[in-house]
């Protein structure tokens, strides 16, 4: 429970939802500690809160950030889907968080990279398959 909510604080201050991320956060410290009241008291309230960000979010994850091509097969990443993967395994990396590394790479899945960036993600992926996170955070870069 206190990995998959220091991933829900990580991911919800990537977006700007700051209170999400601290009410994230404080799920994070409860669950350290064993305090189970605070998190029974506060968990439905947070996941509610998710839910929120999710349904207003997916908007901005659908079609607008993928270009296609002329025969509408795979999408090609734009910059701010790459922009955003990227400052996922930075993080994800950083932290050491298996499930923020592999959801960030799942986005990448279904689209068509340029050679340069097929290239970087290859290296990602190659440092991470052999556990290098700081070979991964050199890759990309400050």
């Amino acid at each position: 429970y206190t990995i998959k909510v220091h991933a829900l604080k990580s991911s919800a201050k990537l977006v700007g939802a700051m209170e999400l991320s601290a009410d994230a956060k404080d799920l994070e410290f409860a669950g350290k500690e064993g305090d189970i009241s605070f998190i029974r008291a506060n968990h439905d309230r947070v996941m509610e809160e998710y839910g929120e960000y999710l349904t207003s979010l997916a908007k901005c994850f659908e079609k607008a950030n993928y270009e296609t091509i002329d025969d509408g097969s795979k999408p090609i990443a734009n910059d701010f889907l790459l922009k955003t993967v990227y400052q996922e395994l930075k993080e994800g990396a950083g932290s050491m968080n298996l499930d923020m590394i592999d959801e960030a790479f799942e986005k990448l899945d279904d689209c068509i990279l340029s050679k340069e960036e097929e290239d970087k993600v290859s290296g990602l992926k190659e440092c991470y398959d052999n556990f290098d996170y700081d070979g991964m955070l050199k890759i990309l870069g400050p």
